[in-house]
């Protein structure tokens, strides 16, 4: 008979490879999951909001049932009633909104970030890890904005049969304006790439001044004002 100690610690390391999972579907563009079938339920995004409420989810009840000492944010009350302030505050709205669909939309995305902000509280003491999951995105997303403006052609006619539609239309309808738009603002991790841990790693320290140069390069490229001031004033 397994042990329940052996048994909760792979439970807890495999809910935390879905949260990096998670973190890491996040921060690249949106794509379809199967080519051949393209729904907005089976996308990248789609699981990765998926994965956050089972993370969420078990977690939580890992939490009441354990009482995991690492889980941070019901030791900060303040932290904790702004949270449902704001949350209550963005569900009252509901009366107010014009458009249902587009509202619930939104809200959908609130929720989700509230779930992934909590889901993040178990994790406080992997910061390492996650940091290199982002800059591992990052990279990823650097390739894509490479390809976006030196080979667009490819991009048009091979890349953006994988891009999840709604996306798609947003980075076409910005490059007819000579704007790059991926909705990933690779910008916040300018902070991250001068983390000692990273610095101390050489593999990583490399890849991290390569990701800065070319955060810059495509910022400037961009064409958006916001990501200007973000690669320069974070």
């Amino acid at each position: 008979m397994l042990d329940s100690k052996f048994l909760l610690g792979k439970t807890k390391n495999l809910l935390f490879y879905l949260f990096l999972i998670s973190i890491f579907l996040f921060k690249i563009p949106n794509f379809y999951i199967f080519i051949f079938f393209k729904n907005p339920f089976f996308t990248s995004q789609a699981l990765a909001r998926l994965l956050i409420v089972i993370n969420f989810l078990f977690n939580t009840y890992l939490y009441l049932m354990k009482k995991n000492k690492n889980f941070l944010l019901f030791k900060n009350k303040k932290l904790i009633n702004f949270i449902l302030i704001f949350f209550i505050i963005q569900s009252f709205s509901i009366f107010s909104a014009i458009n249902l669909g587009s509202f619930l939309s939104r809200y959908k995305d609130i929720v989700i970030s509230l779930l992934f902000f909590v889901s993040a509280s178990f994790y406080k003491n992997k910061f390492k890890k996650i940091v290199l999951v982002l800059l591992l995105g990052t990279f990823l997303n650097i390739i894509f904005q490479f390809i976006i403006v030196a080979r667009t052609d490819f991009f048009i006619e091979v890349v953006s049969g994988f891009i999840y539609q709604k996306h798609l239309d947003y980075v076409l309808a910005n490059l007819d304006r000579n704007r790059i738009y991926i909705d990933t603002f690779d910008e916040i991790m300018v902070p991250f790439l001068f983390s000692s841990f990273i610095l101390k790693r050489t593999f990583v320290n490399i890849l991290a001044k390569a990701c800065l140069i070319l955060i810059t390069v495509f910022s400037l490229l961009s064409n958006f004002r916001t990501r200007i001031l973000m690669v320069f004033f974070l």
